[in-house]
């Protein structure tokens, strides 16, 4: 039957006969008969007649048909894919010119000896992730440092065995990387030099050809990826080598011509050059130039998706190398092999093919092939998204490339470590190394590097949802490549356009660039992306409306991803089957789901099992078959924790990883409720929030006790790079050798243990939440088209809602009832006398109180001081539930007493940080009005008003107590040293939100004293490599460890952030991950004089209520609105301030409700 996964298995699955996929040449037999025939042009290559998929009849080019807008007429029950050889994940690859996953067509070069990052490694869904859903491969100027002596003097007898050439393992479809590999023959068989190092120039007494000077500029302009500049000089210097019979060199300028067709798309043009060179290649008996020209030729094959011929190829070219001994090549070769099998997501084939490889470089001292090769070994750990390790072996082939200087690599693999974070949801982290590699080209003056580093820098706007910035940049790339002639990069660009179109609302746009995407692939038949481009252009069909048309797409999708082999046909099957359950075919629908599920299980990417299993999921809702549905969904749950339990390289990545997964949980809680398991529901939606946070916590707990696993446990990314490298790496020669020449290669046993992640409490765990503070916990999911609500009482009930209200309409409504906020600053002036519900804003409040509060009142408390904790989701992030205003004019303050938590399972963490101090132990400290601020900050106005709250704060406190630093005294130096002393902690200052980068928003303090020469304001002495410049910002608060059990952020905004899968990312995120349970934050610009004032309050009550958070502020507001409502309070012109939201309901509590 075969061995699982393999073509046996493959039929049994599908109940097909003998030979499906399996061409009777794939025999060693058969394919040295097949080569034979492949170089004396008597086969045709790569054009079997399968049956369609759907309708149509066999026929006709599969580019061509396409161009021509009808479907290409290939099928799935023709060429059966096998799992076992073809693609074991979804990497955009196949135009040959590099993957395409993110980072696009890889440009030809010398310096690249084949090596091509996928940093989502073979998952259309990790890609997806980086776009938001869109096609996405960037061009890219990949630069590494693979050099292969010239001619390689390395000639030792060595059987294939030795090498691990011939390992017994079937023949298997070659899906080898291109870009670079473009020009790896000609470094493998020497025929062009190492980089850095000019080609062997004639000596002193030779002639120099005329020739030669054409030739090295042809090349330097491949290694640009200007193809259309390099093939004219290739053909004057091809022309000059005739006019000196010198063969050799006509071989060579006959290859690089082929080389520079096929990166042109010039696929017919290109073997017709290559076969030329070949012949020559055979006549003069030059054995390393004609296996390089048969590794060209193997590429060509490629980016036409003829992968079983390049194979073929290769092959034959592994045999000349070891007749040869020529060891760089061999190792060179190995690389390729080791990439056909994690292609085929063969992960532990293609790690035993790559150690091979290092053992073979290391031998050869050859530090550069090694970064190639560790890059290539991270790609397999990508791939199956462990995140930690594929960054450590990047990591580690960055600092090889330092070592020896290699700036083209130190360009290509910051771009390869971004797109690793990218495609983790870390758009920040990635947007940081692509800057750096966008630096390293300009020095380099490589404008193909620059056009690639363009590309990523606007797939970080397009993920941060800048689309008319991230156009503006894939405009600037597009017309880089278009001056470069790199039509594949082109396509691209255009196909980004399109996606950031779609984006905003412009599905006709989004058409048309997606339509010249297509037409441009199909032109050059660039089959793998000609079937993305009609599958972009059936997903804008479908969110038009126009499902015929978007079933015909995806089934031209389909064909001719089925044809090409493409492993995520899976996906696109999933697509189409959705499409057709709305059209009312429900059994062809579950057909084609069910079959889109039974691809995915038999692939190795859990990234395409979750989305199989999830749309599978939706036909069935759409069919109303609920309960399979509800099995369905919670498959691709499972597939996605499995998912994030591997996701590495620090807390933004973690954060960002559930963005785009949020419908999944949303579409299984709505099922889950309609199916009336509403704690189960309640369950799946502690799931979707605030996992990266809990995980945080929990770590710091562990780090607290002493745990000795805390920091390999929970994972992070944070570990030294020796550590994770010693885990991953050995050496081939001796174990953990780290000398010179030498680098560490990952055993065959290797038991990298991926970094778990903390598990979600069950229901029973968040009812006790509810029953020990004696509190009733509300929680909200917003999805597209309803909120689903939940109420967990003091007594452990759980009763749920759901409402008609779509995530737009509460979008729309939050934002009108922030738009007092504007007007604080007004009404601190005495400008704004609008009275409750007068005005839109409170309007607003009183919509949003019948949407959020009126389904459930009824199972609200009664007793104002009981505690109601808000579970918020959303848009609801930035919402002060306290102003919410009922139809009697009453808010919600006046109610009950209010805090609001990320999710139930962070209450669970927080409960166990707070401090218990009595109130004469408690100790304060007060930091209020810094100066001077940082020069960047000058503008922000003086605080009198913080100056004289925080002294009447010190007042309520016993003075051996409290520190109080102000105006100069509140240095950012000092206030760090202090804090971690101090039970509670008070900053009444300006706050600096940055949604853009939420961990650098920050707290204004006074910068370190001035030392001379320095400025005031300017960086100050460092500890731990951190200077006091004045900002406290997110990412150094996150650092500390605070013993603090109250902290009170009296500034603006300080509650607000990033709002995110996670929660809300920003300095109250900080604050809690520093150990801190209770905080009191700020949604909208605060008013000097009613912040005073309502600070004093919320003191006196905390002091006299018991030390209640949520109580004490309860009490603050009503006071504040009852100071307005006599006047107390005026504005800097003498007018009373009027009793408005805005002014008495901007500071709400999260966490616990107790400061002790």
């Amino acid at each position: 039957m075969g061995r699982p996964g393999g073509p046996g298995a493959r039929a049994a699955a599908r109940g097909c006969g003998r030979g499906h996929g399996v061409p009777r040449w794939r025999s060693r037999r058969g394919a040295g008969r097949r080569a034979r025939g492949l170089r004396e042009g008597r086969l045709r290559v790569g054009r079997r007649r399968p049956r369609a998929l759907g309708r149509g009849a066999p026929g006709g080019r599969p580019g061509a048909a396409a161009a021509r807008g009808r479907a290409p007429q290939v099928g799935r029950r023709g060429r059966r894919r096998d799992p076992a050889r073809g693609c074991g994940q979804p990497r955009r690859c196949g135009d040959g010119s590099g993957c395409e996953l993110l980072l696009g067509p890889r440009l030809p070069q010398a310096r690249r000896g084949g090596q091509g990052p996928c940093p989502a490694a073979g998952d259309r869904s990790q890609w997806r992730e980086v776009e938001g859903g869109g096609r996405a491969a960037p061009p890219e100027a990949g630069r590494s440092g693979w050099r292969s002596p010239v001619r390689s003097p390395q000639r030792l007898p060595q059987s294939s065995a030795a090498v691990g050439i011939d390992d017994g393992s079937p023949q298997r479809r070659p899906l080898p990387r291109v870009g670079a590999l473009v020009l790896l023959a000609a470094i493998v068989g020497g025929i062009l030099p190492a980089a850095g190092s000019p080609p062997p120039a004639p000596s002193d007494g030779e002639q120099r050809p005329a020739s030669f000077g054409d030739f090295e500029e042809a090349r330097r302009l491949l290694d640009a990826g200007a193809f259309g500049p390099a093939r004219e000089r290739l053909e004057e210097a091809l022309a000059d080598a005739r006019a000196h019979d010198d063969r050799g060199r006509e071989a060579e300028c006959l290859r690089l011509l082929g080389v520079a067709a096929f990166g042109a798309g010039d696929g017919d043009a290109g073997t017709s050059f290559i076969r030329a060179a070949l012949r020559i290649a055979t006549a003069i008996g030059d054995r390393q130039l004609e296996a390089a020209i048969l590794v060209d030729w193997a590429i060509g094959h490629w980016r036409r998706a003829e992968y079983a011929d390049s194979l073929t190829l290769l092959d034959e070219a592994l045999a000349i190398q070891i007749e040869e001994g020529d060891l760089a090549g061999q190792a060179a070769a190995l690389v390729i092999k080791g990439r056909v099998y994690f292609k085929e997501g063969a992960y532990e084939q293609a790690l035993e093919h790559h150690r091979r490889a290092l053992s073979i470089q290391e031998g050869l001292g050859d530090r550069r092939a090694q970064a190639v090769t560790l890059e290539d070994m991270g790609d397999v750990f990508n791939d199956r998204h462990e995140s930690a390790a594929a960054l450590e072996l990047f990591e580690r082939s960055l600092e090889l490339r330092e070592e020896t200087g290699d700036l083209p690599g130190q360009a290509w693999i910051y771009l390869v470590i971004g797109t690793c974070y990218l495609i983790q949801g870390a758009p920040l982290e990635a947007g940081r190394h692509f800057q750096t590699s966008f630096d390293l080209a300009s020095r380099l003056d490589d404008p193909a590097s620059e056009a690639a580093a363009l590309y990523h820098l606007a797939g970080v706007d397009r993920r941060l949802g800048r689309c008319e910035r991230a156009i503006a940049g894939y405009r600037r790339a597009l017309a880089l490549h278009e001056e470069l002639g790199d039509r594949r990069a082109a396509a691209w660009d255009h196909a980004m356009i399109g996606n950031c179109c779609g984006q905003l609302g412009d599905l006709d746009q989004s058409a048309a660039h997606h339509e010249r995407a297509r037409s441009i692939r199909a032109e050059i038949d660039d089959l793998r992306n000609l079937a993305d481009s009609l599958e972009a252009l059936a997903d804008v069909r479908l969110a038009q409306g126009r499902l015929v048309e978007a079933e015909r797409l995806y089934r031209e999708a389909a064909a001719l991803a089925d044809r090409i082999l493409l492993p995520y046909l899976c996906l696109t099957e999933g697509k189409l089957a959705v499409v057709l359950a709305r059209e009312g075919r429900d059994d062809e629908a579950l057909r084609l789901g069910s079959r889109a599920v039974s691809d995915a299980l038999l692939l190795s990417s859990r990234s395409l099992q979750w989305e199989a299993h999830y749309r599978l999921g939706l036909v069935q809702v759409e069919l109303g078959r609920l309960n399979g549905a509800a099995v369905s969904l919670a498959a691709a749950l499972d597939a996605i924790e499995d998912l994030r339990a591997d996701v590495g390289g620090g807390d933004e990545p973690r954060i960002g990883f559930m963005d785009d997964k949020q419908r999944v949980y949303a579409d299984t809680v709505e099922v889950l409720l309609r199916l009336g398991r509403s704690e189960e529901a309640l369950a799946v939606a502690e799931r979707s929030r605030a996992r990266a946070l809990v995980d945080l916590l929990r770590r710091e707990e562990q780090l607290e006790a002493g745990s000795a696993s805390a920091l390999e446990g929970s994972g992070g990314g944070d570990l030294g790079s020796g550590r994770w490298l010693e885990r991953l790496l050995g050496s081939a020669s001796r174990a953990g050798s780290r000398g010179p020449g030498t680098i560490p290669i990952v055993p065959a046993d290797s038991g990298y243990d991926r970094q778990r992640a903390i598990e979600p409490q069950g229901v029973e765990d968040l009812v006790r939440q509810a029953r020990v503070r004696r509190a009733t916990v509300l929680e909200y999911l917003v999805s597209d088209q309803r909120l689903f609500v939940w109420v967990v009482d003091s007594e452990g009930d759980v009763t749920a809602a759901t409402v008609a209200v779509t995530r737009q309409r509460l979008t729309g409504l939050v934002a009108d009832a922030r738009r007092f906020s504007s007007q604080g600053e007004e009404t601190a002036a005495g400008g704004l006398r609008a009275a409750p519900g007068s005005d839109d804003a409170v309007v607003a409040l009183q919509e949003l109180h019948r949407l959020l509060i009126e389904p459930v009142a009824s199972r609200l408390p009664d007793d104002p001081k009981r505690l109601v904790v808000i579970v918020p989701h959303g848009p609801l992030h930035a919402l002060s539930f306290a102003s919410l205003c009922g139809i009697d004019g009453r808010f919600l303050v006046e109610r009950h007493a209010l805090t609001s938590i990320p999710a139930i399972n962070v209450l669970g963490m927080l409960e166990a940080s707070a401090q218990r101090r009595t109130a004469e132990e408690m100790s304060v400290l007060l930091v209020a009005d810094p100066a001077p601020p940082p020069a960047d900050a000058a503008g922000l106005p003086p605080l009198p008003g913080a100056a004289r709250e925080v002294e009447t704060i010190a007042r309520l406190f016993p003075s051996r107590h409290v520190e109080l630093l102000r105006g100069q005294a509140a240095r950012e130096d000092r206030v760090r040293a202090l804090a971690p002393r101090f039970d509670i902690l008070h900053l009444a200052t300006h706050g600096v939100v940055r949604d853009d980068e939420p961990f650098e928003s920050w707290l204004l303090l006074a910068g370190a004293e001035a030392t001379p020469g320095v400025p005031a304001g300017a960086p100050g002495p460092a500890v731990g490599g951190q200077g006091f410049d004045g900002r406290w910002t997110a990412r150094e608060i996150a650092g500390e460890r605070l013993s603090a059990g109250l902290v009170v952020l009296s500034a603006c905004n300080t509650g607000l952030g990033k709002i995110t899968g996670d929660g809300v990312v920003g300095l109250s995120r900080a604050f809690l991950v520093a150990g801190a349970p209770s905080l009191v934050v700020s949604l909208w610009r605060v008013s000097d004089v009613v912040a005073s004032f309502q600070m004093e309050a919320f003191y006196r009550a905390l002091r006299s209520g018991g030390w209640s958070v949520a109580a004490a502020l309860r009490d603050a507001q009503l006071a504040t609105r009852e100071a307005l409502r006599e006047g107390r309070l005026r504005g800097d012109d003498g007018r009373a301030l009027p009793d408005h939201p805005a002014l008495w309901a901007p500071f709400v509590v999260i966490g616990e409700g107790s400061a002790r």
